[in-house]
């Protein structure tokens, strides 16, 4: 009797388990991206003339949506580099530089979604990514623009630093039919932590006051916009 009992039990809280992990699979709803991304960054301090000030760019994605209301993605972006004449009106009336420009991240997000009906949910997201400016200088060696043998040394030797940025987000998707979505989210990353660095010509550089920052941009603001597929 008792081996028939303690049967039963084992029996029922298997079949327990297993009830709670199909409610859970049932709620698991994986889903993957492609969105169009457009940055907007500001160059900071004497940086500010340094770079462009639009990046226009791209997002893939992939997650999961665990509950109705929670999910989390893990994705890379990138843009298009750019090119921009860097000016200084302090130091040389002329350009002493020109910087070509371009970012990469791989990021993480936690999701929070609102359903509204059966086709539209409002998004908002927080998470993180590892982001890293891919700048290039090539100085002015004309004699117009002033800089020396070392200055030019130091400008060309310029380079961006992979760094963590927080990044918040909200935004609307729309289920067109009941696989594929459209997507749109509007983001703020704090890549005022982004930093570039040289050699002591560089170093040099900063020391005589020409350059007064080792973090080259402001914060930034994205919108991203795409197709999404679940499963």
């Amino acid at each position: 009797m008792k081996q028939l009992t303690r049967s039963f039990v084992l029996a029922s809280a298997l079949a327990t388990a297993g009830s709670a992990g199909a409610a859970v699979m049932d709620d698991f709803v994986p889903f993957i991206g492609v969105d169009y991304k457009q940055l907007w960054v500001r160059g900071n301090g004497d940086y500010r003339n340094a770079f462009p000030k639009t990046y226009p760019g791209g997002t893939i994605y992939v997650g999961s949506k665990f509950t109705d209301c929670f999910g989390a993605e893990l994705g890379y972006s990138f843009s298009t580099r750019k090119k921009h004449d860097w000016t200084d009106p302090d130091f040389s009336s002329v350009s002493i530089a020109s910087a070509r420009v371009r970012f990469t991240s791989f990021h993480l997000d936690i999701n929070g979604y609102i359903p509204l009906d059966n086709c539209w949910e409002l998004i908002g997201s927080v998470g993180v990514a590892s982001m890293k400016p891919k700048v290039n200088f090539s100085a002015n060696t004309s004699a117009a623009a002033g800089l020396t043998a070392a200055q030019i040394d130091g400008i060309n030797s310029i380079n961006g630093k992979s760094k963590a940025v927080f990044r918040v987000g909200v935004g609307a998707q729309y289920l067109v039919t009941e696989m594929v979505g459209i997507r749109a989210m509007v983001r703020w990353e704090n890549t005022h932590r982004l930093t570039v660095s040289g050699n002591q010509n560089f170093g040099n550089f900063m020391t005589a006051g020409f350059i007064n920052t080792t973090r080259p941009f402001k914060d930034a603001i994205s919108l991203a916009v795409g197709l999404f597929v679940r499963f």
